[in-house]
């Protein structure tokens, strides 16, 4: 059992690391910067095996005035817009995009971010930092926010997002970070 339900975590990862690679080369192709954000990069960077980290979706950080094409690239390439009333307000004003594509036996959903889920103090300033350290992750061709950006966003988004309701998996991605970087 233990042995099916491995292969099966490493079939999905394998299939949603490749559909995100042609996402990103769709991107670099059409000038869109991307950053993978929170579980698809934690499972890269910090887990032992990146299939071990699950999620449900893909959140990627896009500059606000590329939003309306990094849409219309994923639409025109089979992602669909998804029922986004979880998304709170900010989804409602086009900040943020939640688009799916289905495939045979998996379904890939990709939240598109026009802004850092991170509450700081309102400076415009720090954000553009964080975006001017991002780095590449040279063999998945994705970037990620630098190290030591990460565990602030990762925590306020447990905490204000999820308000520790998510059971253990986000305060597991916390410790493995600490772990690897702390």
């Amino acid at each position: 059992v233990l042995e099916q339900a491995k292969t099966e975590a490493v079939i999905r990862y394998m299939r949603r690391k490749t559909e995100l690679q042609k996402v990103f080369s769709l991107f670099k192709e059409n000038q869109i910067e991307a950053v993978v954000l929170k579980g698809a990069s934690l499972g890269e960077l910090v887990y032992p095996m990146p299939y071990l980290r699950p999620m449900r979706d893909v959140d990627l950080w896009i500059p606000d005035a590329q939003m309306g094409c990094a849409r219309s690239l994923l639409e025109a390439n089979g992602y669909q817009e998804k029922d986004v009333r979880s998304l709170e307000c900010d989804a409602r004003s086009g900040r943020e995009i939640r688009l799916a594509k289905l495939f045979k036996y998996d379904l890939m959903v990709i939240e598109l971010h026009a802004t850092l889920d991170v509450h700081l103090p309102g400076e415009q300033e720090e954000v553009d930092t964080i975006w001017a350290r991002r780095i590449e992750q040279p063999a998945l061709g994705i970037e990620t926010l630098h190290p030591q950006d990460m565990l602030y966003p990762l925590c306020t988004h447990l905490s204000l997002r999820h308000r520790f309701e998510q059971g253990l998996l986000w305060l597991l991605d916390i410790g493995l970070f600490m772990k690897k970087y702390g």
